[in-house]
């Protein structure tokens, strides 16, 4: 499956977590599974595919119930962990990011 996966996209991370995100009909399982494996290639894969979900707005727990909407966690605790950290990593950045785009907007406003 792994080598079937970078065949199609060439090798490269991003497509193959846009693969991995947008194609219909995919065995949620197997992408937990590749997403979760202890390779530097796959955490790259990794990282690329939690970057392109969309956590705006979400509290913690929403957050972590869209991505693991999109594929199913595998059975190894430290596979879980890795994803877990990843995801964390990722959702900080992007409410961080969101925060100061917040700040920027409102420093901006006109006092009514």
């Amino acid at each position: 499956d792994q080598l079937l996966i970078q065949k199609k996209c060439n090798g490269d991370p991003e497509d193959i977590s846009r693969f991995l995100l947008q194609t219909e009909g995919l065995n949620m399982k197997m992408i937990g599974e590749y997403l979760g494996k202890n390779s530097e290639f796959n955490d790259i894969v990794l990282r690329s595919y939690i970057s392109q979900l969309d956590f705006k707005g979400q509290m913690l727990d929403e957050a972590m119930r869209t991505m693991y909407g999109c594929f199913l966690p595998p059975g190894e605790s430290q596979q879980i962990e890795r994803i877990n950290k990843e995801f964390a990593d990722a959702y900080v950045r992007k409410i961080r990011t969101f925060s100061l785009i917040l700040k920027t907007l409102n420093s901006w406003a006109l006092p009514s």
